[in-house]
């Protein structure tokens, strides 16, 4: 948790970037591992292990952050279920490809190891299309423009847009009309992502 934190300071690279940043981790681990087999050296074995080690501990703070970031209060619940029931089924993925039938012998042991590959390199051609954290952007970094075009491009439920509008239908003191009124605009936006 130290070092997904580490990855995370407001003038720092963006959860985003911050898992893509920890992806190469998860690449660099799978390919010693991978490596070890043919060089014979069980240190490069150790050594890959424990990058990837460091890639899992990283990646299951990250992730969740990120994913409980994009999706609004109302979704928020299931799409944290959702990544840990990923996580539990990968583990038991991994689990069954160990196995002796499968491919835990001495000449297939290589390729059960490098098929973390996929994972990594899937999230490596995805997450560049994902748009950053709104909350991110509007609470560490301030960027109120960014983060509105933000959860434009995450918000796909019509239910979303009515919410939004409920507020915007709110009575507004007669002193400050006009300024109530556009900032209460930014924050009903915004106000799906800001919720803890």
């Amino acid at each position: 948790m130290f070092y997904a934190r580490q990855l995370n300071p407001s003038l720092g690279p963006s959860r985003r970037n911050s898992i893509l940043i920890v992806n190469c981790l998860s690449v660099v681990g799978a390919t010693l591992m991978v490596v070890s087999k043919v060089s014979e050296s069980f240190e490069t074995l150790i050594l890959g292990r424990l990058l990837f080690g460091l890639f899992c501990g990283l990646v299951m703070s990250l992730n969740p952050l990120y994913i409980q970031e994009v999706s609004p209060t109302l979704l928020r619940g299931a799409f944290a279920t959702l990544n840990q029931v990923a996580f539990a089924s990968g583990i038991l993925l991994g689990m069954v490809s160990g196995l002796e039938t499968m491919l835990g012998t001495k000449e297939l042991w290589p390729m059960m190891m490098s098929l973390s590959l996929i994972p990594a390199l899937v999230q490596y051609l995805v997450m560049p299309f994902c748009p950053e954290s709104p909350r991110y952007l509007l609470i560490n970094k301030g960027q109120e423009d960014e983060a509105d075009a933000g959860r434009t491009t995450l918000t796909f439920s019509p239910i979303l847009h009515l919410k939004a509008q409920s507020w915007l239908s709110k009575p507004y003191p007669a002193s400050n009309h006009h300024f109530m009124k556009l900032k209460t605009l930014r924050i009903s936006n915004l106000e799906p992502y800001l919720k803890p």
